[in-house]
């Protein structure tokens, strides 16, 4: 019996378990003879999903590096043009794989690629969604709250704060602060709910009772959470930080609950983010990108 208990456990491990890849970006500036390379490790399930990663990597870098450049009157800097891809056999993946699956990778993030301004997914696109939850509950992933959607350009949000979009809400029997944020292309991506802040002599109380009404309301809606901790310690906060206690992700969204203490302030509160997740990564991704190409130009003026 044990010895069946036991191939069975390294029978799950053993699925689990995610191949490593190679992942090398070459770049050069400008019409430099010059070839850069940026190695990176990462991992995947299969040659394909690997595949998938690193090409959207590559695209990406590519066609944002270009619109900097060109947005800087075309100045050279290191702009990606062609990657490659190595598994731990040191094969060659974009070889290994068919041409049939390859193709429809890139052209499924090619499209994606053309049709969306800033590279955010489109919300019609197919997206990888979390089989726990049903039809019904998957179609709130676009909502934020209310009637207030992800993708929601910010002219048309505005003419919702009196009605919906309000920066204050009372959730069971608490005050929330809302704050609403929105991408380059003035989407909204992200939502961040906070309880009144309070000092610590309120932490055990009305902070640990505005944090589990967000959770409770939660839990209502979505079920139990996927990630479920238990209330922190004062000793445990961070100042400027959040300790996230509880976790939801439906579809492309994903909820977080927590405490937070003030960064200037001894103060704390509770916290909830609510975010598409598509989004949220395409936009980090984004403005790192621009960060990085941003002093590559203020490199060259030295």
């Amino acid at each position: 019996m044990k010895k069946i208990l036991l191939f069975a456990l390294l029978f799950v491990v053993g699925c689990n378990t995610k191949s490593k890849y190679t992942y090398t970006e070459r770049s050069r500036e400008g019409s430099s003879s010059i070839i850069k390379d940026t190695t990176i490790i990462i991992e995947a399930e299969n040659d394909i999903q690997a595949y998938k990663y690193a090409y959207n990597k590559f695209s990406l870098a590519q066609k944002v590096r270009m619109e900097v450049s060109a947005a800087y009157d075309n100045v050279a800097i290191e702009i990606p043009i062609a990657f490659l891809l190595y598994n731990d056999k040191e094969e060659n993946i974009a070889a290994k794989i068919d041409k049939k699956s390859k193709d429809s990778v890139e052209n499924n993030i090619d499209s994606v690629l053309k049709t969306i301004s800033h590279f955010k997914k489109n919300d019609d696109s197919p997206h990888d969604v979390s089989p726990k939850y049903d039809s019904t509950i998957l179609a709130s992933q676009k909502i934020a709250y209310g009637n207030i959607q992800f993708g929601m350009k910010e002219k048309e949000f505005d003419k919702l704060k009196s009605k919906d979009a309000k920066f204050s809400q009372i959730i069971g029997s608490e005050v929330f602060f809302f704050n609403y944020e929105f991408d380059n292309n003035s989407e909204l991506y992200f939502l961040r709910i906070t309880g009144l802040s309070k000092d610590a002599n309120y932490i055990e109380t009305e902070i640990k009772e505005q944090t589990e009404t967000l959770i409770d309301v939660l839990t209502k809606k979505y079920g139990q959470p996927e990630y479920l901790g238990g209330f922190p310690s004062i000793l445990s906060l961070r100042s400027g930080m959040i300790n996230f206690m509880s976790s939801w992700e439906i579809g492309n969204k994903v909820i977080k609950v927590g405490v937070g203490e003030e960064q200037r302030t001894a103060e704390f509160y509770s916290s909830c983010w609510i975010y598409d997740k598509i989004r949220n990564e395409n936009y980090q991704n984004i403005q790192g990108i621009k960060d990085n190409a941003k002093k590559s130009i203020d490199a060259s003026k030295f």
